[in-house]
């Protein structure tokens, strides 16, 4: 059972706010329910005798609103969200029934799909039940209203009742499902055929997501840890059992550390054998993680035992979440320490401090977890005066310390210190 499964880990809501783009629209949309109401204020016939100041009050509001969007950030799912589509709903339903002629508030009632739209775009699809009471409600209201007036027909009111609930409702139904069919394909674009895990493009993204999710623990920013994985000795696997076995080992590599890493934590598949996963929790759960990572998987009876060289580094708390290039840097160390694991052997893990990392000299050699020419963040980096590098086996750096945990490839386990010497390259 993984360590964190007892451990309350704090993930913030994956509610974001909402685009500028998008708060314009609303606003734009709120004020240009404000100007038509104001039109219809100009003809006292329109609404109920003595209602005028409750519509003029309605607008004042509702105006206000316009301007507050256009200057406040929102959240997605946050309360201010959430009372804005209160509002918006209630001053559309006030308003039809304030209008003293039943039938031509029929007529105005699919303005209602507008708070249905901004439901489902702020709230998420279960807003829109709500929605659709609201609706069912305010059609029934009015239509049996404008059968009492007995100023239209039957068929002319039955038809205008059909044709409010069709676009009020159908309108937001229609925009969920071609939301929910973009959400999927973009799922499906993030994922790991064989695994199912996070591919680059995933990885890259969770890491935008999480540094804008992090939320404080006891007051100060959770800690977070880089773990880089690789198979040791993977190309022998396909070699001696075929790609199926060694798609096997893959797969049952994959649920082992998402297994043992807890659901909150990002993993994803970022080279043929290589792993890496963000991990996030209180600093004791994130060490204990780091320190008893797992250094072997045995599959399937149909598929050999393997071992893994593991590198891992923690983020320098700093009393806040980390940003997406620090998280960045955490990968960058975290491969280091790994080639380190393997160099030693494998079966492994290798913690490389955040300093150690620092300490490297710039240089070329540069071994990146994203390909060159992919749309990763790390490869938008365009100043390398500013990209901290990483270096690769065959490169030279100074003396570095590395913290070693699990089997080494002589068989001896524990922990120990591994200390690289390099030659002065002048002897």
């Amino acid at each position: 059972m993984s360590p964190t499964s007892s451990t309350a880990r704090a993930r913030a809501n994956p509610a974001t706010f909402l685009g500028v783009r998008t708060r314009r629209l609303i606003a734009a949309s709120t004020a240009n329910a404000s100007v038509i109401g104001a039109v219809a204020l100009t003809d006292s016939q329109i609404f109920i005798n003595g209602s005028a100041w409750v519509v003029a009050t309605i607008l004042v509001l509702n105006s206000a609103m316009a301007v507050a969007w256009m200057t406040v950030e929102v959240r997605r799912c946050s309360l201010a969200a959430l009372l804005f589509g209160i509002w918006a709903e209630a001053a559309i339903v006030a308003i039809l029934l304030l209008l003293a002629s039943p039938s031509e508030a029929l007529v105005a009632a699919p303005l209602l799909m507008a708070p249905g739209l901004y439901l489902l775009l702020a709230l998420g699809q279960k807003s829109l039940a709500v929605h659709s009471g609201v609706v069912l409600a305010t059609v029934v209201v009015l239509t049996l209203a404008a059968l009492k007036d007995g100023s239209e027909s039957v068929a002319t009111i039955v038809v205008r009742a059909q044709i409010v609930v069709t676009v009020a409702l159908g309108g937001p139904a229609t925009l969920q499902a071609l939301w929910s069919r973009m959400i999927r394909q973009s799922q499906l674009a993030r994922r790991d055929a064989l695994t199912g895990l996070y591919n680059r493009r995933g990885l890259s993204d969770g890491l935008d997501e999480l540094a804008s999710g992090l939320v404080p623990l006891g007051g100060a920013a959770p800690t977070v840890a880089a773990v880089v994985v690789d198979i040791d000795s993977f190309k022998s696997v396909n070699d001696n059992y075929g790609h199926a076995v060694g798609d096997t080992v893959l797969t049952d590599v994959a649920h082992q550390l998402t297994r043992y890493v807890g659901p909150d934590a990002i993993v994803a598949r970022t080279g043929g054998e290589e792993f890496t996963a963000i991990v996030t929790g209180p600093r004791t759960a994130v060490d204990q993680i780091v320190t008893s990572f797992p250094t072997s998987v045995s599959p399937r009876a149909d598929a050999p035992p393997v071992t893994l060289s593991v590198g891992a580094t923690i983020v320098p708390a700093c009393g806040a979440p980390p940003s997406t290039e620090q998280l960045l840097d955490a990968i960058r160390e975290a491969d280091v320490a790994m080639y380190e694991a393997k160099r030693n052997g494998g079966g492994t893990v290798a913690r490389a401090s955040h300093e150690d990392a620092e300490r490297q000299p710039r240089t070329q050699g540069i071994r990146h977890i994203f390909p060159e020419g992919s749309s990763s963040l790390l490869d938008q980096q365009a100043d390398p005066e500013e990209t901290k590098t990483v270096l690769v086996r065959g490169t030279d750096r100074p003396d570095s310390t590395f913290t070693q945990y699990g089997t080494r490839g002589d068989g001896r386990g524990g922990r120990s210190k591994c200390h690289r010497q390099h030659r002065d390259p002048s002897q």
